[in-house]
Protein backbone atom coordinates (compact mmCIF):
# COMPACT_ATOMS: atom_id res chain seq x y z
CA UNK A 1 0.00 0.00 0.00
CA UNK A 2 2.62 2.64 1.04
CA UNK A 3 4.36 1.54 -2.69
CA UNK A 4 1.92 2.68 -4.15
CA UNK A 5 1.63 6.11 -2.25
CA UNK A 6 5.18 6.95 -2.86
CA UNK A 7 4.68 5.46 -7.03
CA UNK A 8 1.81 7.92 -7.02
CA UNK A 9 3.34 10.98 -5.26
CA UNK A 10 7.28 10.38 -7.10
CA UNK A 11 5.72 9.41 -10.42
CA UNK A 12 4.44 13.45 -10.46
CA UNK A 13 8.13 14.67 -10.20
CA UNK A 14 9.35 11.66 -12.44
CA UNK A 15 9.67 11.56 -16.27
CA UNK A 16 7.76 8.39 -17.93
CA UNK A 17 10.18 5.75 -18.78
CA UNK A 18 9.31 2.79 -21.43
CA UNK A 19 9.16 -0.22 -19.09
CA UNK A 20 11.04 -2.79 -21.24
CA UNK A 21 12.16 -6.12 -19.74
CA UNK A 22 15.86 -4.86 -19.26
CA UNK A 23 14.42 -1.73 -17.36
CA UNK A 24 12.03 -3.91 -15.31
CA UNK A 25 14.85 -6.79 -14.23
CA UNK A 26 16.72 -3.45 -13.17
CA UNK A 27 14.13 -2.18 -11.52
CA UNK A 28 13.80 -5.42 -9.22
CA UNK A 29 17.35 -5.21 -8.84
CA UNK A 30 17.34 -2.01 -7.52
CA UNK A 31 14.33 -2.75 -4.87
CA UNK A 32 16.01 -5.72 -3.87
CA UNK A 33 19.25 -4.19 -3.25
CA UNK A 34 17.43 -1.14 -1.29
CA UNK A 35 15.85 -4.14 0.84
CA UNK A 36 19.25 -5.72 1.58
CA UNK A 37 21.15 -2.19 3.00
CA UNK A 38 19.98 -1.33 6.17
CA UNK A 39 20.68 2.02 5.64
CA UNK A 40 18.81 2.37 2.30
CA UNK A 41 16.12 0.47 3.79
CA UNK A 42 15.32 2.69 6.76
CA UNK A 43 15.75 6.22 4.35
CA UNK A 44 12.95 3.79 2.22
CA UNK A 45 10.66 3.02 5.25
CA UNK A 46 10.92 6.77 6.88
CA UNK A 47 10.43 8.01 3.69
CA UNK A 48 6.99 5.58 3.08
CA UNK A 49 6.21 6.99 6.56
CA UNK A 50 6.79 10.31 5.71
CA UNK A 51 4.58 9.86 2.52
CA UNK A 52 1.68 8.51 4.58
CA UNK A 53 1.49 11.48 6.75
CA UNK A 54 1.49 13.85 3.84
CA UNK A 55 -1.24 11.99 2.47
CA UNK A 56 -3.16 12.15 5.97
CA UNK A 57 -2.48 15.96 5.75
CA UNK A 58 -3.70 16.30 2.35
CA UNK A 59 -7.23 14.62 3.52
CA UNK A 60 -7.18 17.27 6.44
CA UNK A 61 -6.76 19.86 4.19
CA UNK A 62 -3.67 20.53 5.71
CA UNK A 63 -1.61 22.08 3.00
CA UNK A 64 1.32 23.34 4.25
CA UNK A 65 1.69 20.55 6.32
CA UNK A 66 1.46 18.00 3.22
CA UNK A 67 4.12 20.23 1.54
CA UNK A 68 6.34 19.93 4.35
CA UNK A 69 6.47 16.35 4.81
CA UNK A 70 6.53 15.39 1.06
CA UNK A 71 9.67 17.84 1.23
CA UNK A 72 11.22 15.77 3.91
CA UNK A 73 9.71 12.38 1.75
CA UNK A 74 12.01 13.79 -0.90
CA UNK A 75 15.44 14.47 0.65
CA UNK A 76 14.84 10.50 1.67
CA UNK A 77 14.52 9.84 -1.85
CA UNK A 78 17.53 11.45 -2.93
CA UNK A 79 19.22 9.49 -0.27
CA UNK A 80 18.26 6.25 -2.39
CA UNK A 81 20.02 7.40 -5.10
CA UNK A 82 19.04 8.29 -9.32
CA UNK A 83 18.56 4.76 -9.70
CA UNK A 84 15.49 4.67 -7.33
CA UNK A 85 14.05 7.77 -9.43
CA UNK A 86 14.34 5.19 -12.14
CA UNK A 87 12.17 2.97 -10.60
CA UNK A 88 9.57 4.99 -9.01
CA UNK A 89 8.97 6.90 -12.98
CA UNK A 90 8.19 3.10 -14.35
CA UNK A 91 4.78 2.35 -12.89
CA UNK A 92 3.05 4.25 -15.37
CA UNK A 93 3.86 2.23 -18.04
CA UNK A 94 3.51 -1.03 -16.24
CA UNK A 95 1.15 -4.23 -16.93
CA UNK A 96 0.57 -5.21 -13.85
CA UNK A 97 -1.00 -8.36 -15.15
CA UNK A 98 2.35 -9.83 -17.11
CA UNK A 99 4.70 -11.97 -15.80
CA UNK A 100 7.31 -9.25 -15.55
CA UNK A 101 4.86 -6.80 -14.31
CA UNK A 102 3.37 -9.32 -11.46
CA UNK A 103 8.13 -9.51 -10.74
CA UNK A 104 8.15 -5.58 -10.37
CA UNK A 105 5.38 -5.34 -7.80
CA UNK A 106 6.32 -8.06 -5.72
CA UNK A 107 9.59 -6.67 -5.17
CA UNK A 108 7.57 -4.10 -3.87
CA UNK A 109 5.36 -5.49 -1.56
CA UNK A 110 8.86 -7.31 -0.25
CA UNK A 111 10.57 -4.12 0.46
CA UNK A 112 7.04 -3.14 1.98
CA UNK A 113 7.37 -6.11 4.15
CA UNK A 114 10.99 -5.24 5.16
CA UNK A 115 9.98 -2.17 6.48
CA UNK A 116 7.60 -3.97 8.55
CA UNK A 117 9.94 -6.47 9.83
CA UNK A 118 12.46 -3.67 10.80
CA UNK A 119 10.03 -2.10 12.57
CA UNK A 120 10.42 1.32 10.50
Amino acid sequence: MRALITTAILAAFATPAIADDANLAAATTVLAQIQKDDAKLKAYCEMQALLIKADAAIEKKDQAQAKALNSEAAAKSDALGDDFDKVTSLDVDIDPSSDDGKKYFEAWEALEKSCVKSGA
